[in-house]
């Protein structure tokens, strides 16, 4: 049996990990949890991510111009690794 998380604050939720991981195999995907027991994490480098989305935004705005950015919380890790790619 496999269990997937996608972790919202991973330095606060890796006990929490390390605990299920002894009864089943977890996974990250989306975010990751690197100093947890996970067996891998499945998801995009959220910092190239964002250079790849930034890259496009300055095609798409050579003269420059305001953008938005959404995401769902900004507490969490990936959209903050997001972010810093821009």
């Amino acid at each position: 049996m496999a269990s997937p998380f996608s972790p919202v604050d991973p330095e606060n939720q890796t006990q929490m990990l390390n605990e299920v991981a002894k009864q089943v195999v977890v996974f990250t995907q989306d975010s990751d949890a690197p100093k947890s027991n996970r067996m891998c994490y499945v998801g995009t480098d959220n910092v190239a991510a964002g250079r790849q989305a930034g890259a496009l935004i300055k095609e798409a705005l050579p003269q420059g111009g305001k953008i938005m950015i959404f995401v769902g919380n900004l507490d969490a890790r990936n959209a903050q690794e997001a972010i810093t790619g821009y």
